[in-house]
């Protein structure tokens, strides 16, 4: 495992959430197609990156390394916060 630059900050869930979802519209790509293209159930892509009443299910590496993959992302993009 590798860590991060100094100085650099790590989002937390709900952050990297957001920053999948901003990495989604501007890719014009549903949670369907995100679900089709990972083979990641749409139910639970919903709880990891949109939430629910209980906040966001944390992503297992597993899954945001496939999310990454289908964004076309580094994951450093939607992880470390911009300097």
């Amino acid at each position: 495992m590798t860590t991060s630059p100094p100085g650099a900050t790590v989002a937390t869930d709900s952050e990297i959430a957001s920053r999948i979802l901003a990495a989604m519209e501007e890719d014009k790509v549903s949670l369907l197609a995100l679900s089709d293209k990972t083979g990641i159930p749409y139910k639970t892509l919903e709880r990891s990156i949109k939430g629910g009443t209980n906040g966001h299910r944390s992503l297992a590496l597993g899954e945001f390394r496939a999310i990454t993959l289908a964004l076309h992302r580094r994951p450093a993009e939607l992880i470390e916060e911009a300097a």
